[in-house]
């Protein structure tokens, strides 16, 4: 993930090797870096001054904290997730909006292509039930839920990017009418998702 390739490239500092590196914030007119631990957040701080070489490269190191921090920060606390990328978005009325994570659209790239489920096939939990594909891969979309498929986001078909540009909005790819409701809760909520991106990192 994003954030071990952060992790490694700043190893050279010796107190970012202390602390599970999840967000890391540089402030452009000084030496000072504040480095964030996994989970808990606790703040350590660099008080030694750093290399002329370090400071050189507080730039890259800023615009790479923001790109991380809004990564994580981007995660809609309404909607649950699945182990395998998948958003649910319970509608309220027995159907569900499903949809692949902003994790899952950036690490495709750009997308080329998605094939749509047929209205009115059946599914259980984790079946393959549509397929997206980039300019590095093609990825199967497995069902987080069981029930009958009852809508398919057609406009993707011709713009198939706008899942990597609207992931958790006009992005979405089926929804289901769910033969049993009470699989939500077995769902991750948003708190959940984000450790599983932290673990997997």
């Amino acid at each position: 993930m994003f954030a071990q390739r952060l992790s490694k490239r700043y190893s050279h500092v010796s107190s970012f090797k202390d602390a599970p590196l999840l967000i890391v914030k540089a402030e452009r007119d000084t030496s000072a870096v504040r480095v964030f631990g996994a989970p808990n957040l606790k703040q350590h701080r660099l008080e030694s001054t750093l290399s002329s070489r370090h400071i050189a490269n507080s730039r890259r190191l800023f615009c790479d904290a923001i790109r991380l921090e809004s990564f994580m920060s981007s995660i809609p606390s309404e909607l649950k997730y699945t182990e395998s990328h998948e958003w649910v978005k319970d509608n309220g009325d027995g159907t569900v909006t499903v949809g692949i994570t902003d994790h899952a659209q950036d690490a495709l790239g750009d997308l080329v292509f998605v094939e749509l489920p047929e209205i009115g096939k059946q599914v259980a939990i984790k079946d393959a039930c549509a397929v997206v594909e980039s300019v590095k891969a093609a990825s199967d979309i497995y069902s987080p839920l069981s029930g009958e498929v009852v809508g398919a986001n057609d406009a993707l078909d011709g713009a198939p990017e706008t899942i990597n540009e609207d992931a958790y909005g006009e992005g979405w790819i089926l929804q289901l009418k769910l033969s049993d409701p009470s699989q939500l809760d077995d769902l991750m909520d948003a708190g959940g998702y984000e450790q599983l991106l932290a673990d997997e990192g």
